[in-house]
């Protein structure tokens, strides 16, 4: 006799334990070839125990083994089915709306090319992918979008006959409009986005974020160093354009304020904070003083 409690285990993409109860009246091996899977056994409350221990699932694709459990002296084998989903983690980039399918509601977006987490995939259709829950405010050709995506859950996105079931699929999370633009506030925390423009009509400012390069140690993850998140800026003031980078970094090596023509710009953080495995749209708020008065 051999009997497990279960035969079949699904996994989210973070991993994690599971605990299978074996019943057996004779000896049994275990035998598995995923090096993604850690299997033992153990003994709790009298019962004999198969602890499996999967690490997290870093890819965009689900995938599945199988553990099997065979009895030594006699026949009977048997056969624990695991599936661990895909990476639903986020992805960020700019992008383009380029069209839509006739029959299924699909849209064609197209991102630039600094994009964050974007599944490998698309760069074999310099990087178009399709979507079927693009928001309706945001659905115009040509449409200059930022856009939090993750990989798409089975049967959450389907394939467009017009399109084509070629291109990568993608599962739109949060999105706004590029070239947005708001008020620039002195000697108080503005916040900017990616694409937004923030300005102040009074000194005649015009501060855009030109990119974001995350490297601080996420949330959940043992690092080497600290990181930093530098960030890039375009200022126009008085017709005059500048360019310039700041960090969130302390260190003697990096700069986390700058003066230009009198007007200090002090970096104050980049939000959401990196968790593990996890993309956001960020948002950096800063804080500009006049340092002539």
């Amino acid at each position: 006799m051999l009997l497990l409690s279960e035969n079949s285990v699904e996994f989210t993409s973070d991993g994690g334990n599971h605990e299978i109860v074996v019943t057996a009246n004779t000896n049994w091996e275990i035998l598995c070839e995923a090096d993604w899977i850690e299997v033992e056994t153990t003994e709790k409350a009298g019962n004999r125990i198969i602890l499996i221990r999967v690490e997290p699932n870093q890819t965009t694709i689900e995938r599945t083994t199988s553990i099997f459990v065979k009895a030594v002296a006699v026949n009977i084998n048997e056969e624990i089915i695991i599936t661990q989903t895909a990476n639903y983690l986020f992805g960020i980039g700019t992008a383009t709306v380029l069209m839509r399918g006739s029959d299924c509601g699909t849209f064609l977006i197209q991102f630039d090319e600094h994009v964050l987490g974007l599944p490998v995939p698309g760069s074999r259709y310099n990087n178009v992918y399709y979507t079927i829950n693009l928001p309706k405010e945001f659905q115009k050709e040509g449409e200059r979008i930022n856009v939090g995506f993750r990989a798409p859950n089975t049967g959450e996105l389907t394939a467009c006959t017009t399109m084509g079931p070629a291109y990568p699929q993608i599962f739109i999370v949060e999105v706004f409009a590029c070239g947005g633009t708001v008020d620039l506030k002195i000697e108080e925390i503005t916040e900017i986005k990616l694409c937004e423009t923030a300005y102040n009509p009074q000194y005649n400012l015009q501060l855009r974020i030109e990119n974001i390069n995350d490297s601080r140690c996420p949330t959940g993850m043992r690092c080497v160093w600290e990181g930093t998140a530098s960030i890039q800026f375009h200022l126009t003031t008085g017709g005059e354009e500048h360019s310039f980078t700041l960090d969130t970094h302390q260190g003697q090596a990096f700069k986390r304020d700058t003066v230009i023509e009198g007007m200090k710009y002090q970096l104050i953080d980049v939000l959401p904070y990196p968790v593990a495995w996890e993309q956001r749209i960020k948002s950096v708020n800063i804080i500009v003083t006049d340092e002539t008065e």
